[in-house]
């Protein structure tokens, strides 16, 4: 979650280094920052309030929070929904 700065320079540092396992899937922002170089494919797949749809319907095990716009109770409230699903 978070297609700013930090949020691209991770998802760089998890497609460059196959041996961390990890299967970036996509953004999800409300207001992405342009996309820089170096991320293949990766696109913005929706915004925070689809956030509990995606992580079902694309059988998401992870989700890294890199920053949000959201305060911090809307981020807490939305990690902690997705606290319940499988």
């Amino acid at each position: 979650m978070g297609a700013g700065y930090v949020g691209q320079r991770v998802a760089r540092k998890l497609i460059h280094h196959p041996e961390y396992g990890v299967n970036v899937i996509g953004f999800v922002d409300e207001h992405p920052r342009a996309r820089e170089a170096g991320l293949g494919d990766i696109a913005v797949v929706g915004t925070p309030e689809q956030l509990p749809a995606l992580v079902e319907a694309l059988d998401i095990e992870r989700v890294i929070v890199a920053f949000s716009q959201a305060s911090h109770a809307q981020t807490l409230d939305l990690i902690r929904g997705l606290n319940g699903l499988p």
